[in-house]
């Protein structure tokens, strides 16, 4: 089996989604996701219900990135200039076209809060919403890892969820979505 994912936690604002694939050059009719490129949405006026099933607000902000890795957000600033704070909840939709060997791939989804991976238009591997506790005497788990040598403990307050997929296409499209 092949691993897609080097784990290890990355901080994003107030969650951590990491799912990191090497994205290569693709050469796929499909038009729905972009080439050479990861394509980074952020949109926000999201509605508090735990749910991903809602009506999508427009963009707020959109970059690119060379891959499927997320170590923080850009900043978001008023329109005179000031530091100014994203709606809570928002959402970071990630979409771009990978180029993988045939075969069977772990992919590993971390995050604070709900996320999930969709490939090709199914949902592979999701986290849960999460229910806000703020009276801060919850009791604090151990850290556990998933599973070998090569995956970093998991921190407190993080979501871990390993699935094995099959590609049985040399170029599937890949969208990302954390709710932050």
């Amino acid at each position: 089996m092949k691993s897609v994912c080097r784990t290890s936690p990355i901080a994003m604002a107030l969650a951590t989604a990491l799912f990191s694939v090497a994205l290569a050059t693709a050469h796929a009719d499909d038009g729905a996701y972009p080439r050479d490129v990861v394509t980074v949405e952020i949109l926000e006026g999201i509605p508090p219900e735990q749910s991903w099933e809602f009506l999508r607000p427009a963009t707020a902000d959109h970059y690119t990135e060379p891959a499927f890795a997320f170590v923080g957000l850009p900043k978001k600033y008023s329109d005179r200039g000031l530091l100014d704070d994203r709606t809570n909840p928002f959402l970071l939709r990630a979409t771009g076209r990978v180029s993988l060997p045939l075969g069977e791939y772990r992919i590993v989804l971390r995050s604070r809060g709900a996320a999930r991976l969709i490939v090709d238009g199914e949902v592979v591997v999701g986290t849960d919403f999460v229910e806000s506790n703020a009276d801060g005497h919850e009791s604090v788990p151990e850290l556990q890892a998933l599973g070998g040598n090569d995956v970093h403990l998991l921190p407190p307050g993080h979501q871990e969820r390993s699935v094995t997929i099959q590609i049985d296409r040399p170029t599937s499209g890949f969208v990302l979505e954390a709710m932050i």
